[in-house]
């Protein structure tokens, strides 16, 4: 198993005002704003932050043609006026239900607004539809730090031919103002589909000496003629140095195939 940690600091850049997406028949509407302010400078320091942030989800989704991009409130019929806004999109309210899931699963801090027009400008899965569980979240002792645990696999599953699924496992961790400290992900994630085949099991829980401690347990089928089967067990720290996530890797057990002995006829 291999950890990947990005640690993502983009250049930030200006927003372009337009105006909103053209109005289509349908039913009710939802703007998908990601953040801004009072002024002009609040929602460009938004846009700097979507820039920063920007790469965790690209493998996944992808914006309408022009977002994000930043509106007067006021020229949005149904958001309170007075606002310079920064918006990923606009969605029928029964449209994109899971990648606006999935945007704020990765993001926290993105909310809707009913509209009283009808768009078609939502974001869209990039190459294929995924499925996704149950964020799950947790807080890391006194330092404030949060980290939520996101898995998504593709729809339909993507088999590898022994009764495994391939599903990806991301923890994004944030400090107390929200801000992005990083992300462990595992894109190796295996879950079992019948026919007695194994895979891997990951959780995740806090450490009081670290930021939060995951364990990843893999079982390996090698056939029916065996009554033994090989595992390992991973148990990984994940600690914020103040500049970034660092991790300590540990194999805690390793169980191999004997054939001899645990396949014989």
């Amino acid at each position: 198993m291999r950890f990947v940690v990005p640690f993502v600091l983009l250049s930030a850049t200006a927003a372009v005002a337009s105006t909103p997406a053209p109005a289509v028949p349908g039913g009710e509407s939802v703007a998908v704003i990601w953040g801004g302010g009072k002024d002009a400078e609040a929602a460009k320091a938004s846009v700097a932050k979507w820039e920063s942030e920007r790469e965790l989800l690209a493998k996944a989704l992808v914006l309408a043609e022009g977002f994000p991009k930043t509106v007067s409130s006021g020229s949005v019929p149904g958001l309170n006026p007075g606002f310079e806004v920064v918006l990923l999109g606009f969605c029928r309210s029964d449209e994109a239900a899971v990648q606006r899931r999935l945007l704020k699963a990765y993001h926290p801090f993105i909310y809707e607004r009913p509209v009283t027009q009808s768009v078609s400008a939502c974001p869209k899965w990039k190459e294929a539809e995924r499925e996704l569980r149950e964020p799950e979240m947790l807080k890391v002792g006194m330092s404030g730090v949060t980290l939520t645990r996101i898995v998504s696999a593709l729809k339909p599953p993507v088999s590898l031919g022994d009764g495994r699924v391939v599903l990806w496992l991301d923890v994004v961790a944030r400090d107390a103002a929200g801000k992005y400290l990083g992300k462990v992900s595992m894109e190796d994630e295996h879950s079992p589909t019948g026919m007695g085949m194994e895979g891997c099991d990951t959780t995740l829980e806090p450490s009081r000496k670290a930021a939060f401690v995951v364990t990843r347990r893999c079982t390996y089928a090698v056939g029916a003629a065996c009554n033994f089967l090989p595992s390992d067990t991973t148990r990984t720290v994940v600690k914020w140095s103040g500049q970034k996530l660092v991790e300590e890797d540990k194999v805690i057990e390793k169980r191999e195939l004997n054939y001899d002995k645990d396949c014989a006829e």
